[in-house]
């Protein structure tokens, strides 16, 4: 292979790094609790034709970690333990040898395009550097190679994954250069993670987290998990979300059912309020607005604060407001010039996508709510020191997002109004003790219910 192989392949490969660099440079869906796994494949190494050695059997090893939900960083080592020579009348240099041993050291960068799905393809870019027992056609023994390729993983659950990898290799660089290939098979492994346990009961219905539930029920009806009491965390126990024992059929696999920003046991336990509510006191502000930013009381309707929701439909990654959204500033501005000591607070939200970085979209909330503030100042005269503002991000949804599009209900920016005669609740906020609640025995869970005769 001459050295014009070179001026395709390596800007290929690059360019296939700044795919993999550029898609997942905005990617923050939140760590994975197993990033790291390990790998063994077993395949062969093809040699090109003018080369001396014939097609031999490999072994691969693998350190991956997984940067984030597109990407992985992968280390390997490999060992061609017996590559045969050709025959003789090929070779002009070192003729009197029959076999050699290679091994090497390498890295790749690998791109996942369609991750989370069972049967997941990705692609593959990166180096290695090759040693050969004997002095080859070129003369060296050690080679420097570029790797570029594809592969495929099929997960057989959360641990264990079975792996095909197809690389092109160009070893050596200059008008030496070769073009290789690789065929692999293995086995991945991660870090970590466990298949939990299928246990059988014989004699009896077995109940693992003592809450109430059967491991039965818990696994095939309810979903939740038989070795935790209280699967999402909430404070209240599987049994108690899916039998409704406080009045709330709340969900065990949410921790907060109504989306109010407050976990279902602290809204049954300590405020009072109901799961299943968003609003509980149905003041148009949601129980956890009132209690985790106002201190209000999320039981008293008439000292909720002014909330006015603006869908105001930015460009993507700008924080100016088009001009058709002015006349609903101009509802917000009027409320505030009308009313010397009212206070604001602008709060700005983004929705979510499966590529949405954290941190980027709370910045970006952050600025459009900026640009609310300084509108209002600037067109109503309102004083700066009058308007707090934040970001929120994708923290904060009113609506379920899909994982491509997002939801438009969760990119807005809102208002919150407290007048300077603002009305103050005329009870102090009730406190709320947990009462013991006793599931019934297993026994009595396995009995028919009594017939009406």
């Amino acid at each position: 292979m001459r050295t014009r192989s070179w001026r395709w392949v390596l800007p290929a490969a690059l360019g296939m790094a700044a795919v993999v660099r550029t898609a997942a440079a905005p990617t923050e869906e939140g760590e994975r609790p197993f990033p790291w796994s390990a790998g063994v494949g077993v395949g062969a190494m093809i040699f090109e034709g003018d080369e001396w050695v014939k097609p031999a059997p490999l072994l691969t090893g693998r350190l991956i970690y997984e940067a984030n939900p597109w990407w992985n960083w992968e280390g390997l080592v490999f060992l061609v333990p017996r590559a045969e020579a050709k025959t003789r009348p090929t070779r002009t240099r070192n003729p009197d040898w029959d076999s050699c041993w290679m091994m090497g050291v390498g890295g790749e960068g690998v791109l996942h395009p369609m991750r989370w799905r069972k049967v997941e393809p990705f692609l593959a870019v990166g180096a290695h550097l090759r040693h050969t027992s004997e002095e080859l056609e070129t003369g060296r023994q050690w080679e420097l190679g570029l790797r570029t390729g594809a592969g495929v993983l099929w997960h057989l659950n959360d641990e264990w994954a079975i792996r095909a990898d197809g690389r092109f290799i160009l070893s050596g660089p200059g008008s030496g250069s070769e073009g290789n290939g690789v065929l692999e098979v293995g086995a991945v492994w991660s870090w970590g993670a466990r298949v939990p346990p299928r246990l059988l009961a014989a004699g009896g219905a077995l109940d693992s987290d003592g809450d109430g539930l059967t491991d039965v029920e818990e696994r095939e009806i309810y979903k939740t998990d038989p070795f935790k009491p209280d699967t999402d965390g909430d404070g209240l126990t599987d049994y108690e979300e899916v039998k409704g024992v406080h009045g709330h059929r709340t969900d065990p696999l949410n921790p907060d059912t109504d989306g109010d920003g407050l976990l279902d046991g602290a809204e049954v336990f300590i405020f009072g309020t109901n799961p299943l509510k968003w609003d509980t006191d149905e003041g148009g502000v949601s129980d956890g607005h009132e209690v985790l930013e106002d201190g209000t009381d999320p039981l008293f309707k008439a000292d909720d604060l002014i909330r006015h929701t603006l869908y105001l439909n930015f460009d993507t990654d700008q924080a100016v407001i088009k001009p058709q959204y002015f006349r609903e500033l101009e509802i917000v501005g009027r409320t505030l010039a009308r009313d010397s000591g009212a206070t604001a607070k602008v709060e700005g939200h983004a929705d979510r996508r499966r590529r949405s970085g954290a941190q980027y979209n709370k910045d970006l909330s952050l600025r459009r709510a900026n640009a609310v503030k300084e509108h209002l100042a600037v067109h109503y005269g309102i004083a700066r020191d009058r308007m707090s503002t934040a970001g929120y991000g994708f923290e904060r949804p009113i609506a379920p997002n899909d994982p491509v599009e997002g939801h438009p209900l969760n990119r807005r920016v809102e208002v919150y109004i407290r007048l300077s005669d603002h009305p103050v609740s005329p009870r102090p906020r009730p406190t709320f003790k947990r009462e013991a609640v006793e599931a019934p025995p297993l026994a009595e869970l396995n009995e028919p219910e009594p017939v009406a005769q």
